[in-house]
């Protein structure tokens, strides 16, 4: 996420929405709606797009290197970077995020490719001791989101989801909670 004087920030897990003032290194200074500045890390804070809704990223320098690998012959064979900073990580799923230059053959390919990403993501928190994650699968025709949910009550039962922020997400996410981590 590359940030720049005046942009719009939400600070995660917290409720302050500022503009940033300052950037020094990985230090940023911000104004807050209640007139007070505050100094942040980068990886504490979220870009607002111009309508104040998150700019969400799934690349990040301060992001963890997944490999996600599927069927060779599908052709899903893919590195991608997510950051797991913070206390809730936020992880998109749209393709353009996910794998921008690779071309699926079809929507049913898609979507296995999205649905081994949230299964690595789950395998990665879980190791890591994360116990929230939040998907953003986006509203659309609700097929991913359908998709993600059956996944989670068929193969994690330790696993329960709700939606997402609603402020933040629209119904567009979906929140997660592991309760019992794989491996213990």
């Amino acid at each position: 996420m590359n940030l720049r004087i005046k942009d719009k920030v939400k600070v995660i897990d917290e409720d302050f929405v500022g503009e940033v003032l300052k950037i020094d290194g990985s230090l940023i200074t911000v104004s807050c709606e209640d007139g007070f500045e505050y100094v942040f890390q980068k990886h504490e804070l979220l870009l607002l797009k111009s309508n104040g809704e998150v700019e969400h990223t799934t690349r990040d320098s301060y992001g963890e290197l997944l490999d996600i690998k599927n069927d060779k012959s599908k052709g899903v064979n893919e590195s991608i970077e997510f950051n797991f900073k913070g206390k809730k990580p936020v992880i998109d799923l749209h393709l353009e995020e996910l794998a921008p230059t690779k071309v699926f053959e079809n929507n049913h390919e898609a979507l296995i490719f999205q649905l081994e990403v949230v299964k690595e993501v789950i395998r990665v928190a879980s190791q890591k001791k994360i116990r929230n994650v939040v998907f953003v699968h986006g509203v659309g025709q609700g097929r991913l989101k359908t998709e993600l949910r059956s996944l989670l009550i068929s193969s994690y039962p330790e696993i329960e989801f709700f939606d997402g922020s609603y402020t933040q997400f629209g119904l567009g996410a979906t929140e997660i909670v592991i309760h019992r981590l794989h491996g213990k």
